[in-house]
């Protein structure tokens, strides 16, 4: 309101052509002071209109113009806005110079989460680099503990649970001394995730340690780690084999993400969203928001385009587009290499290895599936087992995945695959809900089976697997099944 006033005072002063001298800066620091309770608010949009207001009123000197371009960069940072970059540089660069370490570490942290959703991974690894080289010159802990709780989100992130596990646990002792309960739970999401990561760790202390995070994040009204951890804790159920419980709590972190406003995180659940559908078969809805999200994205990539590719492809494939189908899981594959991170290269790798060996490009397959190194998250993407077998490489991939399993209902139905044992495949990928890949493998049975002169078997596993195909229009595999079909009558 005080800001307000001041404009409408500035403005009947500049119309009558008198002197703003005085008037001019004290409407600069009403107009910011309230950007920055917009900002606390997570009044986004409210909070970048109150800066950039504030910033047309320039003048010295003007010694809250570092902070001011900080905060108006994360304004922007969470509207998802494309000049969120350039400010947050221009900000950094003020507050190094003013000598506000905290505040340019603060900058790095936002630029480099802006670059990492963006799928620019190196250019995230460089604004942390930087943010470490400030807390090597300073000596202010809280600053410490913020830069070493993002570095360590960011190692888990790329792959390196280890060494996340180390930054956040030091980053934790941190924040227990300065009581930063916000800090406290960004560490314990980070540790639950990472441990999980880790290779012959306990899943359940590693989502204990998650849930903790999330209850100290709803506790301390922090809605940014709170949804941060409902979308880890989701992610971390699905590839526990939880479809289900995964994608209610997953809906509960797109519920925050929407009611708070905050576009980064409506696109990230918009993206795990895509994945769902797809996984429980919802293909209509997956397609969708698969092309809505793309289009999204042509103002700038997303970290999820691979996800909308990789679902796309998959849809394409089942309806005998094939030529879109290749299209797409190429450049799905483009992304994840891009990205880099294990939960984006890996899935990509395994849907092209999958789309290319269903078409019948063995050599291309081949080499995707021998790019594909794999990780605790190689269970939960059956499109890689599916491809080994089709391309009669069950005994290698088996090989390389062994050390990676837990024994969840993902690792099972893969063995059931690698082992030709298609009917216990398709039951274990029914039961947790991954219909199309328990469809394809009944298809797989009912061509086992018909193979065998086994007639009622196939018919039935054909019943079961036309069912679905017939559902989603995927005309390839209602091809193949109607073939079966005459074929046994």
């Amino acid at each position: 309101m005080l800001a307000h006033h001041y404009l409408s005072a500035l403005e009947l002063v500049q119309a009558s052509g008198a002197a703003t001298t005085d008037l001019a800066p004290r409407a600069r620091t009403a107009l910011r002071a309230a950007g920055a309770r917009a900002l606390m608010l997570n009044a986004y949009a409210a909070a970048a209109r109150s800066f950039e207001a504030a910033a047309a009123l320039a003048g010295d000197p003007d010694p809250d113009r570092p902070r001011a371009l900080l905060r108006h960069g994360l304004a922007l940072h969470a509207l998802f806005d494309g000049r969120r970059f350039d400010l947050l540089e221009e900000a950094r660069s003020a507050l190094v110079a003013a000598g506000d370490t905290d505040g340019a570490a603060e900058a790095d942290l936002a630029l480099a989460e802006g670059w990492w959703w963006a799928g620019e991974r190196d250019r995230c690894s460089a604004c942390l680099e930087r943010a470490a080289e400030l807390i090597r010159e300073g000596e202010v802990p809280a600053t410490s503990a913020s830069v070493l709780a993002q570095i360590a989100r960011f190692h888990s992130l790329f792959g390196e649970p280890e060494a996340a596990i180390d930054r956040a646990q030091e980053s934790l002792r941190l924040a227990t001394t300065l009581d930063r309960d916000d800090l406290r739970a960004k560490n314990l999401i980070t540790i639950g995730t990472a441990q999980f990561d880790r290779r012959g760790s306990d899943p359940e202390t590693a989502l204990a340690n998650v849930r903790a995070g999330i209850e100290l994040a709803s506790a301390s009204g922090d809605f940014d780690q709170l949804s941060r951890g409902y979308t880890n804790l989701s992610t971390l159920l699905a590839q526990s084999g939880e479809l289900v419980q995964a994608e209610s709590v997953m809906l509960e972190a797109a519920r925050l993400a929407q009611l708070r406003g905050h576009v980064p995180g409506i696109r990230f659940t918009e993206g795990n969203m895509i994945d769902f559908d797809l996984s429980v078969g919802r293909w209509d809805t997956a397609e969708r928001r698969a092309r809505e999200f793309l289009a999204t994205s042509e103002h700038g990539g997303h970290y999820m385009d691979n996800i909308a590719l990789m679902s796309l492809s998959m849809i394409e494939l089942g309806r005998d587009e094939t030529d879109l189908a290749l299209r797409d899981a190429d450049h799905a594959i483009t992304a994840g290499r891009r990205v880099r991170d294990p939960q984006a290269l890996v899935p990509s790798l395994a849907i092209g290895a999958f789309v290319h060996a269903e078409l019948g490009e063995k050599e291309r397959a081949g080499a995707l599936l021998d790019e594909l190194e794999p990780d605790h998250h190689t269970g939960s993407f059956p499109a890689a087992f599916f491809a080994a077998a089709r391309l009669e490489m069950a005994d290698e991939f088996r090989a390389s995945t062994r050390e990676f399993r837990r024994g969840t209902p993902w690792d099972r139905a893969g063995d059931a695959v690698l082992d030709g044992r298609w009917t216990d495949a398709a039951d274990a990928y029914q039961e947790i809900g991954a219909r199309p890949f328990a469809a394809l493998a009944a298809l797989r049975a009912a061509e086992t089976y018909a193979a065998q002169g086994r007639r009622i078997e196939a018919n039935e596993q054909l019943s079961r697997a036309l069912q679905f195909w017939r559902s989603v229009r995927a005309k390839r595999y209602i091809r193949e099944g109607e073939v079966l079909l005459a074929r046994s009558a």
